[in-house]
């Protein structure tokens, strides 16, 4: 659709892709984003947690999504270390970027890593 009214999608610095969030267990997920970069999109993924990372990250610029804050919510974490008054680390900066290093490391253990 983009094409047909002179867009071409792939001379873009970055395509958004998603919500993915409810659908990253889906094989279809894996199949639409490779044919995305076939097609040279630059891809950043909304709702995309690590496990829909697992087997789509090496294909991403970049990607996006809300369950640490959803996790720390449900699971009322609060960081013993964390500089912020409030109850729990679901809005919590230093809790995004823990969880942030987390993944990131978590995928550096995956084979195929760049």
């Amino acid at each position: 659709m983009y094409k047909a009214v002179g867009i071409d999608l792939s001379n873009l610095p970055i395509v958004g892709i998603g919500s993915l969030a409810n659908r990253q267990d889906s094989p279809i997920v894996t199949k639409i984003i490779m044919e995305l970069v076939s097609r040279n999109f630059k891809l950043h993924a909304f709702g995309l947690s690590i496990t829909g990372l697992k087997d789509n990250h090496q294909s991403l610029v970049s990607s996006d999504s809300m369950v640490w804050s959803f996790i720390a919510r449900k699971r009322k974490i609060k960081l013993a270390n964390c500089d912020y008054e409030h109850v729990i680390c679901n809005n919590c900066l230093q809790f995004a970027k823990k969880w942030r290093k987390d993944v990131l490391r978590s995928l550096r253990s995956m084979p195929n890593v760049r």
